[in-house]
């Protein structure tokens, strides 16, 4: 029975009763008949009005009935939210909903379902979320780096990304993309996952833009990984952008965000990826990438950087607070 039936037997019962009583009191006559009347209209009131009750708590708790539409105000941001516009209210459904609930909603989905297993980029597996593999060509296509350097190589979908549009406005030999991973860049970090997602993805090494990689197997922090870069840049020169996308335990990117930071020419960027992964991880006072980026501004060295925050374009990214940019 919906809640505007019973509101309207109430409203009957109620009314008839009360005709009823009316008449009683005007003629004051007292017939058995009539008081059996009263009596049954009264029981029968207050059975709707118990319905009636019963419903609206029903209705409140599905947001339907005649209580619908009357907005409550969203749930409190949390201390912990990171998106750009996080506290933006949305309405969905006569809901009112902020937009960290819907982002952040999103994000538990994504990695709960391990979405990131079926992004590609030509073939070859990225684990890059469509939106910030969107703004990082952007980036790139602005900047025009001529040496990118991507720590963290998997199996190479984000170095064959930068290399893809880097042979879009370089010739092969005036630029370079520098990849390090300690393992080799045909193993898949997630070889089950990648099968079942990606079935048809092949390892970076494999495509024709790898000529445009420089690849390392080792550490970000190895002597291997820190000359390699420190040669590109001698023979290519700037402008040079930095991708930190291996490790992501918090220390480990504070050393790298010191490391590689000297690397990075003033108006481009060092993108700190998955930062997300503090919030998502926050129950096991996890210190990750967004930590790191927090440390690192606050050092005297970090005065030359700042958070560009436009680069999160569509207000989802994984990477938010991420886009380090070197001022001047």
């Amino acid at each position: 029975m919906s809640g505007w039936f019973a509101w309207f037997l109430c409203a009957v019962c109620t009314f008839t009763g009360n005709h009823v009583l009316g008449q009683r009191a005007d003629t004051g006559t007292k017939s058995d008949p009539m008081q059996k009347v009263l009596h049954s209209l009264e029981v029968l009131h207050h059975k709707m009005q118990a319905i009636n009750s019963r419903i609206e708590r029903i209705e409140q708790k599905l947001d339907i009935g005649p209580s619908a539409g009357k907005q409550s105000p969203p749930p409190t941001v949390p201390s912990t939210s990171v998106y750009v516009h996080g506290s933006d209210v949305v309405d969905v459904d006569s809901r009112r909903l902020n937009v960290d609930e819907v982002l952040f909603g999103y994000d538990l989905i994504f990695e709960s379902h391990r979405l990131f297993l079926g992004s590609s980029w030509l073939g070859v597996q990225s684990m890059q979320n469509p939106a910030d593999a969107w703004s990082l060509q952007q980036l790139q296509w602005r900047i025009k780096p001529k040496v990118v350097v991507d720590i963290g190589t998997n199996v190479g979908g984000s170095a064959v990304l930068f290399a893809d549009i880097m042979s879009h406005y370089l010739e092969p030999g005036q630029g370079v993309i520098v990849s390090c991973d300690p393992k080799h860049v045909s193993v898949n970090a997630e070889p089950q996952g990648a099968a079942a997602k990606c079935p048809d993805c092949t390892s970076g090494d494999k495509s024709p833009l790898w000529k445009w990689v420089d690849y390392h197997q080792a550490k970000s922090m190895d002597d291997a990984a820190i000359k390699a870069v420190e040669a590109a840049v001698k023979k290519h020169g700037g402008p040079v952008l930095v991708s930190v996308d291996g490790d992501h335990d918090g220390p480990t990117v504070l050393e790298e965000l010191r490391a590689y930071a000297k690397f990075v020419t003033p108006g481009s960027y060092m993108v700190v990826q998955d930062t997300k992964l503090d919030r998502l991880w926050s129950f096991r006072q996890y210190k990750g990438p967004l930590w790191a980026i927090r440390q690192f501004l606050a050092e005297p060295a970090g005065a030359q950087w700042e958070v560009d925050r436009d680069r999160e374009l569509f207000w989802y990214s994984q990477h938010a607070h991420g886009y380090l940019k070197k001022k001047g």
